[in-house]
């Protein structure tokens, strides 16, 4: 990927690849230009003082605005007139492309769509080298996976920066706008590239991690990562739920020799048996009936406010009584 960090270094790629016109050069079969290449702003300065074109597009109709990562960089291309809300030939947003952080609130204060979809996508049509499949796939989904696809930009996200300043934006200025699913109505925690952090982000912004696909499963039928797995647990998903064939997780995994997760599940789910009991047996020895908590009452009063013995050092209640007597009784001598 032409990314340059400095100028020199985009001199000596011009100077290699005898490159007289920005415009004319294209990087590879997408047609994208030097100006495509998410770039440091004072690269891209250089390459429109080159004579680079702002509003150049590529194969799919996507200029260099939208392919950027860095706020500053986005911030001078759209000073100079470039379309933040444009979109490509299937309708990708500039949000759709990997994002920083500080990016999140310019781009929604701008009037761009974060949680908006591209329309319905068909990777297989093309080579898995196609610009619309390489953005599937450095998003860290599989575009040869499901026969179509039409998501939202924070699918794609993988920075956990990225992803929860969305979230925070989100809460703010569309709460509503929430548990986002694709056409399979699976959420991003169905997806192979997910991580325990970012299901913990999802989790701790309220998204609903016990959400069905068509199929009836959860996201415990959908991952063979055991940490994945284990994360999901321990948030609370439902890991009794069956899906449509009457299959719980346990079951998927048994049958598709997952020893692992099927081992962990079976232990989860008599673990939570074995504290239920636990807690149900606690509380029964614990528990006092109505009819002697008088009694009980009496008891702890007699022991609170019991004097020291040979056997009891006394009372909280019997030494609070002693102090504030004595400070009384020092009270009164002062007074004569």
């Amino acid at each position: 990927m032409p990314t340059f960090k400095d100028i020199d270094e985009l001199n000596t790629y011009l100077a290699m690849n005898d490159i007289n016109d920005i415009n004319d050069y294209r990087v590879d079969d997408n047609f994208n230009t030097l100006m495509h290449f998410p770039q440091e702003l004072h690269v891209m300065k250089e390459l429109i003082n080159r004579g680079g074109d702002k509003d150049i597009v590529n194969i799919t109709n996507a200029t260099p605005i939208m392919k950027q990562y860095k706020l500053d960089t986005i911030m001078y291309l759209h000073n100079m007139g470039s379309d933040i809300q444009k979109k490509d030939v299937f309708e990708f947003n500039i949000f759709h492309w990997p994002k920083e952080s500080e990016t999140i609130q310019y781009l929604h204060d701008k009037g761009v769509e974060l949680y908006d979809y591209n329309v319905m996508y068909r990777p297989t049509n093309y080579e898995y080298t196609f610009e619309s499949n390489q953005l599937l796939i450095n998003g860290g989904i599989d575009p040869f996976n499901e026969s179509y696809f039409s998501i939202p930009g924070i699918f794609l996200q993988r920075e956990l920066k990225t992803i929860e300043e969305y979230f925070k934006c989100r809460e703010q200025y569309f709460p509503q706008i929430r548990d986002l699913r694709d056409i399979c109505h699976e959420t991003f925690l169905f997806k192979a590239c997910i991580t325990p952090e970012i299901i913990r982000i999802y989790h701790k912004y309220g998204e609903n991690i016990n959400l069905i696909n068509f199929f009836g499963n959860n996201a415990l039928f959908a991952h063979h990562d055991i940490d994945i797995i284990r994360t999901l647990l321990e948030l609370g998903i439902d890991y009794k739920s069956r899906n449509n064939v009457n299959q719980s997780a346990k079951d998927l995994h048994r049958i598709k020799n997952n020893k692992d997760i099927h081992s962990l599940l079976l232990h989860w789910e008599k673990c939570v048996v074995i504290q239920r009991k636990f807690r149900v047996w606690r509380f029964k020895i614990h528990y006092i009936p109505p009819k002697y908590n008088k009694k009980k009452k009496n008891v702890l009063t007699e022991i609170l406010y019991a004097p020291p013995s040979n056997i009891y050092k006394g009372g909280l209640g019997y030494y609070n009584a002693l102090k504030r007597f004595t400070e009384f009784q020092g009270q009164q001598q002062a007074l004569r």
